[in-house]
């Protein structure tokens, strides 16, 4: 049996220097004592989970002081982002780690997080699930090495820039209670609900 460290929540309000010591310590902990794995969520506007807002930031921060251990995405809320960016970002942890990143996608819950999306969030919020499905789509595309179907300005097809992502990390989607609906041309997806 693999253990994994999860974190899940933090309090973002409280003041004072070190409020990722334990996060870091955990990492180091974990990498140098054969745990499986360390996942870290997406939280915005809440004191709960405050300290994450960006779990490829922090992975990026975790890559650089582990040897071994797999880095995770508890969730990135992929409507909330750009693909084509999320690409990119994962790429790099995962060039930072040597291969040893992955993402667990999320189509969001709390409507108040879809002022963060590109575009008008209040239009996009009730297709936040399709959302999902195509940006996990798009990310797949790009970290094959394949062009995406996102548009630049210039019609031109973006592909990602830091070169594709060395174990082309895998992207499990999750969603709040039920799995969101799947169209039958869809492959069947690892589905991790919260």
């Amino acid at each position: 049996m693999e253990f994994s460290l999860f974190f899940f929540s933090g309090d973002g309000t409280a003041a004072g220097p070190g409020k990722y010591d334990l996060l870091m310590e955990s990492a180091r902990f974990a990498d140098a004592n054969g745990f499986a794995g360390i996942w870290v969520p997406e939280r915005h506007f809440v004191d709960f989970g405050g300290l994450y807002p960006n779990p490829s930031v922090l992975a990026a921060a975790i890559a650089v002081q582990t040897q071994q251990i797999q880095i995770r995405a508890g969730s990135c809320v992929l409507p909330l982002h750009h693909p084509v960016r999320v690409a990119e970002e994962w790429a790099v942890v995962d060039n930072l780690s040597g291969g040893r990143a992955a993402i667990s996608a999320a189509s969001g819950w709390h409507p108040d997080d879809f002022l963060l999306a590109p575009g008008d969030g209040q239009q996009r919020y009730p297709r936040r699930k399709e959302e999902m499905f195509e940006a996990i789509e798009t990310i797949q595309r790009l970290w094959a090495g394949r062009a995406s179907n996102c548009r630049a300005p210039t019609a031109r097809s973006s592909r990602c820039a830091p070169c594709r992502a060395r174990s082309r990390p895998s992207c499990p989607c999750g969603c709040r209670r039920r799995a969101a609906p799947r169209r039958s041309s869809r492959p069947a997806r690892p589905v991790r609900t919260c």
